[in-house]
C-alpha cells in the first residue's frame, strides 16, 4: 500500500513525466544529426540607378511574371538634358572664340596686303620715273644727232642696273609679304584644328548623353516575379533608391537552421535532400554554400519542439531552379533520402 502511495505522489509523477519529456527531447535532438528544417527563398533583385530620374510611366505591378528584357518603367534623366545644353553652349562659345581669332588674323593679313600694295606701288613709281628719265634723255640725244652726240654706254648700263635693282626690290617685297601671309594662314589652320578637335569632343559628349536618354527604359535583367514597386508616376527618384524588387520565379536557396549540437556535422559542400513539409513527393537535392558566423535563436516555425527555444547556426543551401517549392515554404533537410512512409509521418508531425 505504501508503495502505491509513493508511486501516486505528485512529485513522483512529475519526476516521471519530466524524465519522459527529457528522453523524448534527447531523442529528437539525436534525430537532428540527420534531420533539420528550413524554408525556401527566392533570390531578390533590387532595381535602382546611379543617377536621379523622373518616373514617366510604370509598366508592371506586383505579382506579375515577366520575361527577361520586359520594360518596367519609362524614365527621364533630368541631368542629361542639362548636360546636353551645357555641351551645346560650350560648342557655341568655341565657335565664337574661333571666329574671333580667325577674323583677327584675317585683319592682320588685310593690313599686310595693304602694306604690300603700297610698297609695290612706290617701287613701280620709282621704275616709271627711272624709265621716264631714260626716255627723256634719249629724246634729248635724238635732237642733237646733227652734233653727232650719242648716249654713252656707261649711261645705258647705269639705267639697266638701277632698273634691275628696283625689280629685285619688288620681287623681295612680294616674297616677304607672301611668307608673312602664309604664316598667318597657317595660324588660322592651327586654330581651326584645335577648334575642330574640341567641338568633336563636345559633340561626342552630346551624342553620348542623347543615346543615354534613348536607353532610359528600365528593363528586367531576367525572368522574374515582380515583388514591390516603390515608385509612382510623376515622382522624382534619387540615385540608388530601390525602384522595383524582382524575385526569381522559383526558389534557388534554402535557409536552414542546424541545432548547435550538430554544427560540426555540417560543412560547406555537403549535399542534402530537400523535401517539402507539405508535399512529401516534392524532393530535390541541394549543396551547402554558406554557414552563419554565429549562434542564433532558431525561428519557432523551424524548431523540433516549437514551444522550446533552441539555438543553432544558419545554413544556406543552393537548390536547382527547376524545383516546385513556394517562396518561404517550410522544407525538411536530411542527409539521407527519406523513404516516403517515414518522411510522410515526419511531415505530418511538423505541419
Amino acid at each position: 500500500m505504501e508503495f502505491f502511495k509513493k508511486i501516486l505522489n505528485p512529485l513522483y509523477l512529475l519526476a516521471i513525466i519530466l524524465a519522459v519529456f527529457l528522453y523524448n527531447y534527447s531523442q529528437k535532438q539525436t534525430e537532428s544529426s540527420e534531420l533539420f528544417f528550413g524554408f525556401a527563398e527566392n533570390k531578390e533583385t533590387e532595381i535602382n540607378l546611379d543617377y536621379p530620374v523622373k518616373v514617366d510611366k510604370i509598366m508592371v505591378k506586383p505579382g506579375d511574371y515577366i520575361a527577361a528584357g520586359t520594360q518596367l518603367a519609362e524614365l527621364t534623366q533630368i541631368t542629361l538634358s542639362k548636360d546636353i545644353n551645357d555641351e551645346q553652349l560650350r560648342i557655341n562659345e568655341l565657335t565664337s572664340e574661333f571666329n574671333t581669332k580667325k577674323n583677327d588674323i584675317e585683319s592682320e593679313i588685310s593690313v599686310l596686303m595693304s602694306k604690300k600694295a603700297q610698297e609695290l606701288k612706290e617701287i613701280d613709281a620709282e621704275i616709271e620715273k627711272l624709265k621716264a628719265e631714260r626716255k627723256f634723255n634719249e629724246s634729248l640725244s635724238s635732237g642733237l644727232q646733227t652734233l653727232d652726240i650719242k648716249p654713252s654706254q656707261e649711261s645705258k648700263q647705269l639705267f639697266e642696273s638701277e632698273l634691275a635693282t628696283l625689280e629685285d626690290k619688288k620681287a623681295l617685297v612680294n616674297t616677304n609679304y607672301t611668307a608673312l601671309v602664309n604664316s598667318k594662314n597657317l595660324r588660322i589652320e592651327d586654330e581651326k584644328g584645335i577648334y575642330n578637335a574640341a567641338v568633336k569632343r563636345h559633340k561626342s559628349d552630346v551624342g553620348f548623353a542623347q543615346e543615354k536618354i534613348k536607353k532610359l527604359d528600365l528593363k528586367s535583367p531576367s525572368n522574374a516575379l515582380v515583388g514591390n514597386v516603390h515608385i509612382k508616376e510623376g515622382e522624382y527618384i534619387q540615385s540608388f533608391k530601390t525602384m522595383v524588387t524582382l524575385y526569381e520565379p522559383n526558389p534557388t536557396l534554402v535557409a536552414g537552421f542546424v541545432h548547435e549540437t550538430m554544427i560540426v556535422d555540417v560543412n560547406v559542400g555537403d549535399k542534402f535532400y530537400i523535401r517539402s513539409a507539405l508535399n512529401p513527393n516534392n524532393v530535390c537535392t541541394g549543396v551547402v554554400t554558406g554557414m552563419g558566423s554565429r549562434i542564433v535563436e532558431i525561428p519557432e516555425r523551424l524548431r523540433k519542439m516549437p514551444e522550446l527555444k533552441t539555438y543553432g547556426r544558419e545554413v544556406l543551401i543552393s537548390i536547382p531552379a527547376d524545383n516546385k517549392f513556394l517562396q518561404k515554404e517550410k522544407v525538411i533537410i536530411s542527409l539521407d533520402k527519406p523513404s516516403d512512409d517515414n518522411e510522410s509521418s515526419t511531415a505530418q508531425s511538423n505541419k
